[in-house]
């Protein structure tokens, strides 16, 4: 399989990690250890890119679910991380020969270990989920032939994180006041 990222949209400097750059890294790297050579992996939505030939799966993030309150953890720099855990959806669309099998083998394989122990060694801040069932997909070639189309959707539970400036006190200084040195007010309260 070939990697495509042909004028792929513009991605952000930002520091947010995993990146969304990172996450479809992952994810076809994943796929490469299951699929079979001839079949490519390329990421949806790039311009001036016609299909690849043959059989090709595109991935296509379409859904962040935030589904726990932010983390926030003060570093010794200055810093902190904090760290939103979110529900991501990624689409795949498997077209051409054998796409119904594709999408069979990815479905079976991603609630398995061998999806979990991938993650776990490669972008341990990803982990699978779970998988929709597989769906016929109608796709019209510029022929105007019908092309075998199908899609799932996987579900990752990811834990993005950014790094903000956070200044804190990084020393305490105390002093003692003697209790003769405080001052009495005229109704006999302290002040």
């Amino acid at each position: 399989m070939a990697k495509s990222r042909c004028d792929a949209p513009k991605r952000s400097g930002l520091n947010v990690f995993p990146s969304e750059a990172q996450i479809y890294d992952a994810l076809e790297g994943w796929l490469r250890t299951i699929l079979p050579d001839n079949v490519r992996v390329v990421e949806a939505q790039t311009n001036r890119a016609p299909p690849p030939p043959g059989p090709f799966v595109q991935m296509l993030i379409v859904t962040r679910r935030r589904y726990a309150t932010n983390s926030h953890v003060q570093n010794a720099d200055q810093t902190a991380t904090v760290t939103q855990p979110v529900l991501m959806t990624i689409q795949l669309s498997v077209f051409r020969e054998g796409a119904g099998d594709i999408a069979s083998l990815i479905s079976t394989l991603w609630r398995d270990g061998h999806a979990t122990t991938y993650f776990s060694e490669h972008l341990p801040e990803i982990t699978a989920v779970k998988t929709t069932d597989p769906r016929q997909n109608v796709w019209i070639n510029a022929s105007a032939q019908y092309v075998d189309g199908w899609n799932l959707d996987l579900t990752i539970d990811a834990r993005i994180s950014t790094t903000i400036s956070s200044p804190s006190a990084l020393d305490l200084h105390t002093a003692v006041i003697p209790a003769d040195l405080l001052h009495v007010n005229k109704d006999n309260s302290h002040g």
